[in-house]
């Protein structure tokens, strides 16, 4: 049964992963992706300075920077990151409902977010939105496991992923405060 779900979830993966890619490198960038690699293109420190004299929080901004020096700052090789994380969330969010409910639950999940428009178009694009989706889903499947279970190990992985859900975007407050209104 695990296996089956397993297999399932993969080829959403692949399926999610290929709706993602489908026309990446198709438009030009836009005002606000083309202000995330001017940020994240110079050296480390220049790219921090960037960030911290802005509004945005600096994760996005470094993990581009590394990306950019790796694969380029292309249209697609640096949208191509968002991509990334967008196919990783869809098996994080059905590792969640498993977690949380049972494998069924996962699978619709997985299903749901393979097939976003929102979460597809936040993929694709130069932009820290989908990073912010996946790290949420993370911090929230430790904080169920914390929960449970609340041991060492548990604790020191909610405490990083949130702890990088908080230098990603504003918005983690929220999530941050869904789990302690939960709590």
């Amino acid at each position: 049964k695990d296996k089956v779900a397993l297999g399932i979830i993969i080829f959403l993966i692949l399926i999610g992963s290929a709706i993602r890619l489908i026309g990446i490198g198709k438009e030009s960038y836009w005002l606000d992706e083309s202000m995330s690699v001017i940020q994240a293109s110079p050296n480390l420190p220049v790219a921090i300075n960037n960030v911290a004299n802005d509004i945005h929080f600096p994760l996005y901004v470094v993990l581009l920077h590394f990306w950019i020096k790796i694969f380029g700052m292309s249209e697609i090789a640096t949208r191509m990151m968002s991509a990334l994380f967008g196919a990783l969330a869809i098996y994080v969010i059905f590792v969640l409902g498993k977690k949380m409910f049972n494998a069924k639950v996962g699978i619709f999940a997985g299903i749901m977010l393979t097939f976003s428009p929102v979460a597809i178009y936040y993929s694709q694009e130069t932009r820290l939105f989908s990073l912010l989706m996946l790290l949420a889903m993370v911090s929230t499947y430790y904080y169920v496991c914390f929960m449970e279970k609340p041991n060492l190990k548990n604790s020191l992985f909610y405490l990083c992923f949130t702890s990088l859900l908080l230098y990603t975007h504003a918005f983690s407050l929220l999530i941050l405060l869904t789990q302690n209104i939960f709590y």
